[in-house]
């Protein structure tokens, strides 16, 4: 990358924090933006993806785990399933043709919108909760944050199998589209 491009570190520090903001990640969300409305090339736009992805999240990183609002172990647990996934969607990436990752990419990104989308009504989530204490128990039922404030934040678990299965998906898919569109 030449200095042409010097104006894509505002652009990513932008994205980056509209990304942390929402909790959408990865530089598979950002390249098309590059490359549709800025018209960079695909390597390009994946590296500027790149750039705005590891800003943005290691600043976020960072003011969250100042603000002691990171869950280690629910971290922990989806990372041991999303970084080998990954990396077999990076060496896959070398078998499948630039045209199927690109078709990859949309289907990928329009699920992720219509998840968006979806929310599970109040009365599912009651009717959710006794299944979730059978299936976890009591104890691992809920998780619980203490902010540097002193506040104490408590979530109820759902479906760890689900959450795994996703996270793997997504973590197979960002190893696909984040080598694969540049080729």
């Amino acid at each position: 990358m030449t200095l042409q491009y010097w104006f894509m570190f505002p652009i990513a520090v932008l994205f980056a924090t509209i990304a942390m903001a929402s909790g959408v990640g990865g530089a598979t969300f950002f390249s098309p933006f590059f490359i549709l409305a800025l018209g960079l090339p695909p390597e390009v736009a994946i590296g500027a993806g790149l750039i705005t992805e590891v800003f943005g999240f290691a600043s976020g990183l960072f003011a969250y785990a100042r603000k002691r609002l990171i869950d280690y172990r629910l971290g922990l647990a989806l990372l041991v399933v999303t970084i080998p996934m990954a990396l077999l969607g990076t060496w896959a990436a070398g078998w499948i043709g630039p045209d199927i990752l690109k078709v990859i990419l949309g289907v990928g990104l329009l699920a992720v919108a219509l998840s968006f989308l979806r929310a599970p009504e109040h009365k599912d989530v009651d009717r959710m909760d006794p299944f979730i204490l059978q299936e976890y128990g009591s104890d691992k039922a809920e998780t619980s944050l203490t902010t540097a404030e002193g506040e104490e934040i408590r979530c109820k678990v759902c479906n760890g199998t689900e959450g795994r299965l996703i996270a793997g998906i997504g973590g197979l898919f960002v190893g696909l589209i984040s080598t694969g569109l540049a080729s």
